[in-house]
């Protein structure tokens, strides 16, 4: 009995056995399907993964076309916006890094500069496109009545004392030219707008100084049109000591009788004088002299005439090559060759209003 359970036993176990290997070759073989598999599987994941791709760069392309296009929606009005502060910004750069630099053919080829030495009757015809910023204002039967400097694609800087007096016209009789040599060019652009230093003192002429907003501002600069940069509170001890040769510009009058006739423009350089001398010479003749000013000129030679166009520039260049505005023409003190001074508007002063009302209206 006893060995008959043995021998029951040991056939269980070797059944047992058995069965356990059958199943361990069926895991087997399923284990070897599923590793035939993968290469199928990771194929199908990634032609699915195509058509995803695709189009999650769709909508990406599809928002920048229609925003270049300039279909309307949500993401194009915050683009045309981003696009706009950048045009904006743009565009005021360009204006710096343009001003003050020459670049027409004629200029660059002339050997003609700065006369050092020269007295003030050195007064000689400007080289055509070496001033391109020089502006004049002009009234309804278009006389001179002041110059001018474009310092931006729309402004244009002058003397608030321009805009008084008994024969000065209405605004909209005004007109700007800006970027011509003589009497040959004829292109006149309308004022929009015209903005006087709030404290101006006609009796005195302190803060003589203005802006003219132009109807519509100048797409680019070329050659004969481009602005000067403008002296601030930092440059300005670098660009100018006593004596320092000015450049002006004053527009030729060819014959008496053509008077208000423009003709060609003419420049001269005048040496920069400090405060103290000029207040010292002004107060002679009982005459307002404030640091927001400086005089420019010569004292002695009774044949020296005075030279410039109201509202025009003072201008010096630096060691780039770069022109600035130090000050604008507000009124002269020629007497009888004892003083033949202008006296200019001390331009660093008032560049802080100058940026302040180009932000605000323009």
């Amino acid at each position: 009995m006893i060995e008959a359970c043995r021998i029951f036993v040991k056939s269980y176990c070797t059944a047992s056995l058995l069965m356990l290997i059958l199943l361990a070759n069926a895991a087997g073989e399923v284990a070897g399907d599923t590793n035939t598999k993968p290469s199928n599987y990771e194929k199908e994941e990634t032609t699915t993964e195509v058509p995803e791709t695709t189009e999650r760069s769709t909508p990406e392309e599809t928002t920048y076309d229609c925003t270049t296009r300039g279909e309307t929606t949500t993401d194009e009005t915050s683009t045309h916006r981003r696009e706009t502060t950048r045009s904006t910004v743009s565009t005021q750069q360009d204006a710096t890094e343009e001003c003050g630099t020459v670049t027409s053919q004629e200029a660059l080829s002339s050997s003609q500069g700065s006369p050092l030495g020269v007295r003030f009757d050195g007064i000689q015809d400007v080289v055509k496109g070496s001033a391109p910023w020089v502006a004049r204002l002009y009234n309804q039967k278009r006389d001179i009545i002041c110059g001018g400097s474009l310092i931006d694609r729309q402004w244009v800087l002058t003397a608030a004392n321009c805009f008084h007096g008994d024969d000065v016209p209405a605004k909209q009789d005004l007109s700007i030219r800006v970027g011509d040599h003589n009497e040959e060019s004829r292109e006149f652009i309308e004022v929009e707008e015209i903005y006087e230093h709030e404290d101006f003192d006609l009796s005195t002429l302190k803060n003589d100084i203005a802006l003219i907003k132009l109807v519509s501002p100048f797409r680019r600069f070329a050659d004969y049109i481009r602005p000067i940069c403008l002296a601030n509170k930092t440059n300005y001890p670098q660009l100018v000591t006593r004596g320092t040769l000015g450049r002006v510009t004053k527009w030729r009058v060819p014959t008496e009788e053509g008077v208000g006739v423009p003709g060609q423009l003419t420049e001269a350089y005048l040496p920069f004088e400090v405060y103290l001398f000029c207040k010292g010479q002004f107060r002679k003749r009982r005459r307002t002299f404030t640091k927001n000013m400086f005089c420019a000129g010569y004292s002695l030679g009774a044949s020296v005439p005075f030279f410039g166009e109201i509202g025009g520039p003072f201008s010096v260049k630096d060691e780039t090559g770069r022109w600035y505005l130090i000050g604008v023409l507000s009124w002269d003190q020629n007497n009888g060759g004892e003083h033949n001074y202008g006296v200019y508007t001390r331009y660093p002063k008032y560049n802080e209003w100058v940026q302040e009302t180009i932000t605000k209206f323009g």
